[in-house]
């Protein structure tokens, strides 16, 4: 089914006529009509509207084009889709608010020890590309973003404007490494005593070099050679 067939199909099932639904929306009834037949997509702020009033997400108008295609079984990190109202989450990675309506669990590809296994993404607009998403934070392991994203859910549930990530790590981003930190500061003490060897090593071979013929003679004399 094309996005302008559920258009009418939602339309007439919630009794609209095609001049109300232009009344509400604040369009012509020529657009309406274009939109469903297909000519022209409604802009961004007109579908996340006409999801609310017809009691649908975004992602059915945009995403189900096909019927006929079994969706795929979901997995343990399928999008989670929140209520339709957004909130203001406040992200370490942006260092500002984000105002998300859904959020979604990213694992990470092949992580190594020191780097997160999750990111946390957040869904800020849809446009007809797809969805908009923004990074938000990231997790040393499944139990921490599952718990993050249950209480964003609850959270936007309750009514509340804004959350702040609780069980995100810090991480050190390079060019094309994320670490998460408290791995990089056991790196720093383990270093340590490894600097220490090298020191005594090289002192050892000063000594060896400055003063060996002397140490020899007396290992010499030691053992009566």
């Amino acid at each position: 089914m094309t996005l302008g067939e559920k258009l009418s199909k939602l339309r007439k099932e919630n009794n609209y006529t095609q001049e109300q639904l232009a009344d509400v929306l604040g369009v012509s009834r020529q657009a309406i009509s274009k939109w469903e037949s297909n000519l022209t997509y409604p802009e961004t702020d007109k579908l996340v509207r006409m999801s609310k009033l017809f009691h649908c997400t975004t992602d059915y108008l945009l995403l189900e084009e096909v019927e006929t295609v079994a969706a795929p079984e979901p997995t343990r990190f399928e999008q989670h889709t929140l209520p339709t109202n957004q909130i203001f989450i406040e992200s370490p990675l942006t260092k500002n608010l984000v105002s998300c309506f859904k959020v979604t669990a990213s694992p990470v590809l092949f992580p190594t020890k020191r780097q997160p296994k999750y990111l946390l993404l957040g869904v800020d607009k849809v446009t007809l590309l797809g969805e908009h998403t923004t990074q938000l934070g990231w997790y040393e392991n499944e139990e921490d973003i599952q718990r993050e994203i249950s209480e964003i859910t609850s959270a936007i549930r309750d009514g509340e404007n804004s959350y702040t990530l609780k069980y995100n790590v810090e991480v050190d981003a390079g060019n094309f490494d994320v670490v998460m930190k408290k791995a990089r500061d056991n790196d720093k003490h383990i270093s340590f005593p490894k600097i220490l060897i090298c020191m005594l090593a090289l002192i050892a071979v000063i000594i060896v070099f400055c003063f060996g013929r002397d140490i020899m003679e007396a290992i010499f004399s030691i053992f009566g050679i």
